[in-house]
């Protein structure tokens, strides 16, 4: 009761479970489906013209974190139809970043999950004549507190640099890939998504267009604002966190990643991060300086200085829906797209009517944004225009 008392008002920010479906899959003995796979209905995948493989890749930047995870990581690999056909052929490839999943057995979902609708879109995609043959390899960040949020932090890990570094250099050395930065794409979803915008700041000649779907964590309001969930974090032990995640809950676990990724502290166990928020009398106010070492981790305020990165990528699409319910996503899109305006930073910006995360959002907008802006997608051979400043606000059908 205490634990659940705690928990109320919690924020819920990075493809979060759904409690009903969480606790209807503990029920049956099934790992439960984060509400980014929630809904996609049940169904089986179809039959793919490429295959799928499992690679395993060492994470040298993994090495070390406080949390004891494995720096032993394995990646799947799409290989597209004509791979094992044409021996010399070399391929473009999209980097697929995960969102926040607490288990591994979360991340890659035995059902019709957002990894299997990835690589069928592609597939269907290919085989249907909208996209050359690419490689997709999908990357997953999760680790003992359910995300890394792809960042570079002394407690989880380099997740940046393992995904620049050693995921980029193993794919190149194992497989036919087209190793430079304008045949590099760089997707994410909700966590994901903002992996996408952080990396693409930061190392923005590794990869030449970038897709981020539903970001999450532009800013420090709504759910990641001035709430009492914060403080009732803190009291929060990591066995309590656990035990509402098993019943279906994966907020506490949550806060307690973004604290360890933004603000890592090796005197703040279990979770080895700072909150950014406290309690003064009856106010929540920021903690400081937590709340800096968070709010300067986040793209805004990277702009002034990273900027000039983004205006040398060929594609830059940034999509979520109006209706996604992780209010400080519908908050912080419509501001961010603005500041990359201000900054000169050529990106389309498409608003449509949906929630956090759509079943054929990747078949219906990020097939076609790679198709025309990574070298070697289209499916014609000839790389499309490069992307300037547009902003859309269309509702889209698809779910």
């Amino acid at each position: 009761m205490f634990c659940r008392i705690l928990l109320t008002g919690i924020f819920c920010f990075a493809g979060c479970i759904s409690r009903v479906d969480a606790r209807a899959a503990v029920a049956s003995g099934q790992a439960a489906a984060p509400a980014a796979a929630a809904s996609a209905a049940a169904a089986p995948a179809p039959p793919l013209a490429g295959r799928v493989i499992e690679f395993a890749v060492h994470g040298a930047a993994l090495e070390g974190n406080r949390l004891g995870d494995s720096p032993e990581r394995r990646v799947t690999v799409y290989l597209p139809p004509s791979y094992d056909r044409a021996a010399t052929r070399r391929y473009p490839v999209i980097y697929s970043l995960g969102g926040y999943a607490p288990l591994p057995a979360v991340a890659g979902q035995a059902d019709f999950g957002p990894l299997q609708m990835i690589i069928a879109a592609t597939d269907q995609a290919i085989v249907h004549g909208r996209l050359g043959e690419v490689i997709v390899v999908q990357v997953e960040g999760h680790n003992r507190l359910g995300g890394s949020f792809w960042v570079n932090s002394a407690s989880t890990g380099r997740w940046e640099d393992f995904v620049t570094r050693d995921v980029v250099a193993a794919i190149d050395a194992a497989f036919r890939t087209i190793a430079r930065r304008d045949s590099r794409g760089l997707y994410g979803g909700s966590m994901g998504g903002y992996g996408a915008i952080s990396i693409a700041m930061h190392r923005p000649r590794l990869f030449g267009t970038v897709f981020a779907q539903s970001p999450c964590c532009l800013a420090l309001v709504a759910e990641l604002g001035p709430t009492p969930a914060w403080p009732a974090l803190g009291q929060l032990s990591l066995e309590q966190a656990d035990a509402a995640f098993r019943q279906g809950d994966p907020r506490a676990l949550e806060g307690m990643a973004l604290a360890a990724a933004f603000a890592p502290d090796a005197a703040r166990p279990p979770f080895y991060g700072d909150l950014p928020y406290h309690m003064q009398g009856d106010r929540v106010v920021p903690d400081e300086p937590a709340h800096a070492r968070w709010a300067a981790q986040l793209p805004p305020a990277r702009l002034d200085r990273e900027a000039a990165g983004l205006k040398t990528l060929h594609g830059l699409r940034i999509q979520y829906g109006d209706q996604d319910s992780l209010r400080h996503i519908v908050i912080s899109l419509p501001a961010f797209h603005r500041a990359l305006l201000a900054h000169g930073v050529p990106h389309e910006f498409h608003v449509d009517h949906l929630g956090h995360m759509g079943r054929t959002r990747f078949a219906d907008d990020a097939v076609p944004f790679f198709a025309r802006t990574l070298a070697g997608a289209a499916a014609d051979g000839q790389r499309g225009d490069r992307v300037t400043g547009v902003a859309g606000a269309k509702a889209d059908a698809s779910q």
